[in-house]
Formats: structure tokens, sequence, C-alpha cells
């Protein structure tokens, strides 16, 4: 499941904006390094609380730790959900 919590949780009453894309693609970019979904239960609660851990073994830098929880951050003010810090960061990682 890819949905962001303003997609889980119609209460809220949040407009889709881009920062659904950046969601998604953090939960992808998790999937496709680790080759399992960041909120492998689905429920509607663990994406609310967006508890998110990495492997102990993971192989990856930890740029791209901090890369995945700035994509999958729940606050909705945060600055973390513009495109633009999201392509800067990646294109550091090269």
């Amino acid at each position: 499941m890819y949905r962001a919590p303003e997609m889980v949780d119609l209460y809220m009453r949040s407009s889709l904006t881009e920062k659904t894309d950046i969601w998604a693609l953090g939960c992808l970019l998790y999937a496709m390094s680790f080759l399992v979904h960041p909120f492998q239960d689905g429920s509607t609660l663990s994406i609310l609380n967006a508890r998110v851990s990495f492997p102990a073994n993971s192989p990856y830098s930890e740029d791209l730790h901090a890369l995945i929880l700035r994509m999958l951050d729940v606050r909705p003010s945060s600055a973390h959900y513009s495109a633009l810090p999201v392509f800067t960061v990646c294109a550091s990682l090269t």
C-alpha cells in the first residue's frame, strides 16, 4: 500500500498535493531497496504513525536512509514534501 496518510484517513480532510506523490515514491524506494514494503502489515495505523525501520544489515548509506525517512515524514507542514530537496539529495547520492 503506497497510500499517504492523508489518503488513508479521510477525516483529516487534507488536500492531495505533491507530498502524496513524494510519500508514494518513498514507499517505492524502500520497497526497491529492501524488497519489502515499509508498512508491511498495510494497516492504517502503521501508515499514520510512519514508523520506519531499516534492516540491520542494510547495504545502503545513511544518506539513502535519511532520504527515505524524509519522504515518509508524516508532518503535514514539513518542508520535506517538496520535490526539490528530494532531487537534491538524489543527485548527491551518485
